[in-house]
């Protein structure tokens, strides 16, 4: 359905709802008038899904009568509507009605979604240069001599988000990766094997084929990163139209198709309280990279990121520094900040990264970012 402000009033005024799907997207004159006009506030969790298909897809939450009611705008074509609610809404909706658990993040770990295996792709097919597509496939099955079982996928077809045909057919969703210019632009048909969630259907959710839990997904667990960027800009600062682009010299260094990334600015060094927990709630990394800052501005900063963190990762701050200082000698002037910091509930490794070095600072660490955060989403 498209909801309007008109079904959405009715919809506030039933205390009991504890979640509103839409589809049809959500276009930003509709956001403006949902924020400014009948919800204040609401909060906006995440904008643009890093997936295919899944755009556009918002997931917000609200506070109606003293309950936190949840709320997911998909988009409007039927399988991209379908696929979003298999992979989001569904695991939550069983997540929230699944058990005892109180604490968020061992509920989370605990929770059960989709059942997993491993199938060999039977089809050459093009992958998406942009994002990872949920590709739609069958399953069929062989025995060999020594009674091991073989799963083979094999494409529905056109994928386009409006053939309902594609989904109808499907045994389950397989994760094919983003295609990368120059390297792997489309699957070799029986040579490789990708992870396949099932949505059911002859396969069921029994035996085998039963729920895999979110800490030992091998999907989740292989997730895509989500970072997100925080510019500061300093007194000596022209204007925020900086030629250079933060943002793009970070993905260099991670992997365009490792991570997503979500940037912001500001201009007032005393808002770092008030920015930092408005960010996307579900950010894995706060990356804060001050530019045209003064050196009193700078210490003002790292101060006020230092009282933020609730648990200080001294030797990661350390070795920031070293990467930084071995591409520009000066960054070893500069105080670096990294450590666990806590917005609403949530943990994030919260980072202050010199600009000049930036590089050297995130090529040193990327390892040690990436293995904590497995650690941190129980893949030990």
């Amino acid at each position: 359905m498209c909801c309007s402000l008109w079904e959405i009033g009715e919809w506030q005024k039933d205390a009991a709802s504890r979640s509103l799907n839409a589809s049809n997207g959500m276009n930003l004159c509709f956001l403006t008038q949902f924020q400014l006009g009948y919800f204040l506030p609401v909060l906006f969790h995440s904008f643009i899904q890093h997936m295919k298909p899944g755009k556009p897809t918002t997931f917000l939450t609200v506070d109606i009568e003293g309950r936190t009611c949840l709320i997911f705008a998909l988009p409007g074509n039927p399988v991209s509507a379908m696929v979003c609610t298999e992979l989001l809404i569904r695991p939550c909706l069983d997540m929230m009605h699944g058990g005892s658990i109180s604490e968020v993040s061992s509920m989370v770990q605990h929770a059960k979604v989709h059942p997993e295996v491993r199938a060999t792709i039977m089809n050459s097919v093009k992958l998406d240069m942009v994002r990872p597509e949920y590709h739609r496939v069958t399953l069929s099955y062989e025995v060999n001599e020594k009674q091991d079982l073989t799963l083979r996928a094999t494409s529905t077809g056109v994928q386009q988000s409006s053939r309902l045909m594609s989904m109808c057919k499907a045994d389950g969703f397989m994760l094919l990766p983003q295609g990368v210019k120059g390297g792997n632009v489309k699957t070799e048909p029986g040579e490789e094997s990708y992870a396949v969630l099932l949505t059911g259907r002859p396969f069921g959710n029994t035996g085998i084929f039963s729920g895999t839990k979110v800490k030992d997904s091998s999907h989740l667990g292989g997730a895509t990163l989500t970072i997100g960027l925080l510019e500061v800009l300093g007194s000596r600062a022209i204007d925020d139209s900086d030629d250079d682009d933060i943002g793009q010299r970070l993905l260099n260094v991670l992997g365009h198709d490792s991570c997503m990334l979500i940037e912001t600015k500001t201009t007032d060094l005393q808002s770092l309280h008030h920015v930092l927990p408005l960010m996307n709630r579900c950010l894995d990394v706060i990356f804060v990279v001050a530019t045209d800052t003064t050196w009193l501005e700078h210490l003002d900063m790292a101060a006020q990121l230092r009282s933020l963190i609730c648990k200080e990762a001294e030797n990661m701050a350390s070795l920031i520094l070293q990467g930084a200082a071995y591409d520009e000698p000066t960054a070893a002037l500069f105080e670096s900040v990294a450590g666990l910091a806590n917005f609403h509930n949530q943990s994030c490794l919260l980072m202050s990264l010199p600009n000049d070095g930036l590089e050297g600072a995130v090529e040193i660490s990327k390892g040690l970012i990436k293995r904590t955060l497995s650690i941190a989403r129980g893949n030990n």
